[in-house]
């Protein structure tokens, strides 16, 4: 009797520790899979997202936001929050993103207005954002964030361009090598291009306001 006894322990023991292995491989499995094949993909969506979200925030976003779903636009908004952004989506693939009572056309295109009238289209990169600027009442401004080109030509041909336009030179500094070119066309627009992290801002304001205070 004891014998049999002994022998139903041992075999229910082999028994429960074999399940408890089956179980842990079972899990185990479980867990691999999801791991797999989910969490790639989350971690790839977060970096790229985010990734967009700074290059907006930064003026370096040269693609078109209709390319993004709408949840995936949420999130770059949720990211561009963290930076005090806000960002409103337009249908046509570019934003107003605005901060500190300023707001900038998240867009690549050369916009045309008063402004921009009679200055030769930029050449010398992609854009990436734009705004108006009435700060100095005197001489509202429209200001072009623009993310240079691989062409090391192209800041001397546009130069040319806006010199050929009507634009004289009124100097200019030099700014790490690279001139910075400032010229005015028949006293009513003043054109300024200088250097950025990783391209131009370019500005060019409407000198019509002054003109009229003078006389």
């Amino acid at each position: 009797m004891k014998r049999f006894l002994a022998l139903f322990i041992s075999i229910f023991l082999v028994c429960g520790l074999c399940s408890c292995k089956s179980d842990k491989k079972g899990n185990a499995a479980a867990k691999t899979t999801v791991t797999t094949a989910h969490m790639p993909t989350r971690a790839y969506e977060d970096v790229r997202l985010h990734s967009a979200a700074n290059e907006i925030a930064d003026g370096l976003f040269t693609g078109s936001l209709s390319d993004f779903s709408d949840e995936e636009k949420e999130m770059i908004r949720s990211y561009l929050l963290e930076r005090n952004f806000k960002i409103k989506y337009n249908e046509d693939g570019t934003a107003l993103l605005s901060r500190s009572e300023e707001e900038w056309l998240v867009s690549t295109k050369w916009v045309k207005n008063k402004y921009t009238e009679g200055v030769p289209e930029q050449t010398i990169g992609t854009i990436t954002m734009s705004m108006e600027s009435l700060k100095n009442e005197e001489a509202p401004e429209y200001i072009f964030m623009i993310k240079s080109s691989d062409d090391k030509n192209a800041y001397s041909e546009y130069k040319k361009a806006l010199e050929e336009a009507g634009f004289k030179s009124i100097g200019g500094a030099a700014y790490e090598g690279d001139d910075v070119f400032e010229g005015i066309k028949d006293g009513e627009k003043h054109i300024r291009i200088s250097l950025t992290g990783k391209g131009y801002i370019l500005k060019i304001a409407d000198l019509s306001a002054v003109q009229t205070n003078e006389k």
